[in-house]
């Protein structure tokens, strides 16, 4: 498994997000456990009966239902961040991943505990929330399926029940360790991804990522180079030109200018450019030489 973490200041964003009422058409949420919060049983019935991915309608209104919900939950978030109002950044976002070859195990762990998946998946975030220290405060478990990689987002109040503040020093680094502590005791496999002392799950990404656009002669290619290192892509066009770029690997995608001012889609498409450029310049360049007679 693979736990990272951030916080933001907008309640609703994030929990808009979890539930789903901005996903593609292909991608669908399970809402798993809430913790200090009211959602009826009849909104989260909806939620994880999904949707048709042919049936515009019902996916509307089944999208309708998150944009509700998300709203209705941000105010109760609200509220309880209000305990303290010096916290800017009151809203945590816990990322849990587990990938597609643990999924005979976590299989294999929920017929042995005689329970369904999503109760497997509850247990091993309510463990690494403990780690975390997570328990004292609203939260709401969200299970995101139907991408190559099977993934839970947490949204919770950093505002605790007590008003303190949760504690986030060193959280990229406490998660990675109790997300290891987790997939060791149940047998399952433990991210290589951000084990160097110092080194995130993003800093992994942003270097793969990098280093795929420094070979890259154009977008089918750069798409390529990253699937060979488990990295998706999303590219957003306009008018046949690349306006928006996300890139994501076990977990939530980031924006590329996010991940870093050079991976934004204007300079991914500048930087393409001079790498086609540089390459036929080479081409001739070596051409030339073959004609006069130069040797290599």
């Amino acid at each position: 498994m693979i736990a990272m973490m951030h916080s933001s200041t907008s309640s609703g964003n994030t929990l808009g997000y979890d539930l789903g009422d901005k996903k593609d058409k292909d991608q669908q949420v399970h809402v798993i456990h809430t913790e200090g919060v009211l959602i009826s049983p009849r909104d989260v019935r909806t939620l994880n009966a999904g949707w048709n991915p042919w049936d515009n309608d019902q996916r509307k209104m089944v999208k309708g239902v998150a944009t509700r919900v998300a709203s209705s939950l941000s105010k109760q978030f609200d509220s309880q961040a209000s305990l303290n109002s010096r916290v800017k950044y009151n809203t945590g976002h816990l990322i849990i991943s587990h990938p597609d070859y643990d999924r005979p195990r976590l299989e294999k762990l929920a017929r042995t505990m005689g329970c369904d998946i999503y109760d497997v998946y509850k247990m091993l975030n309510l463990e690494i929330m403990k780690k975390l220290n997570l328990l004292n405060t609203q939260y709401v478990m969200v299970h995101h399926k139907g991408t190559h990689c099977s993934h839970d987002h947490i949204a919770f109040n950093r505002v605790q029940y007590d008003g303190k503040v949760v504690d986030s020093s060193f959280i990229k680094i406490r998660c990675q360790e109790a997300a290891a502590e987790v997939s060791q005791k149940y047998g399952l496999t433990v991210a290589k991804l951000g084990i160097r002392k110092g080194l995130s799950v993003y800093d992994d990404l942003r270097r793969d990522v990098k280093e795929c656009l420094e070979n890259a002669l154009s977008i089918p290619g750069f798409r390529m180079l990253l699937e060979e290192k488990g990295i998706d892509v999303k590219f957003t066009f306009h008018s046949a030109v690349l306006q928006g770029i996300s890139f994501s690997r076990n977990g939530a995608p980031i924006s590329g200018s996010k991940l870093d001012r050079s991976l934004s889609a204007a300079n991914v498409r500048q930087t393409i450019k001079e790498n086609k450029e540089e390459s036929l310049w080479m081409k001739e360049s070596q051409q030339i030489k073959q004609s006069r007679g130069i040797k290599m």
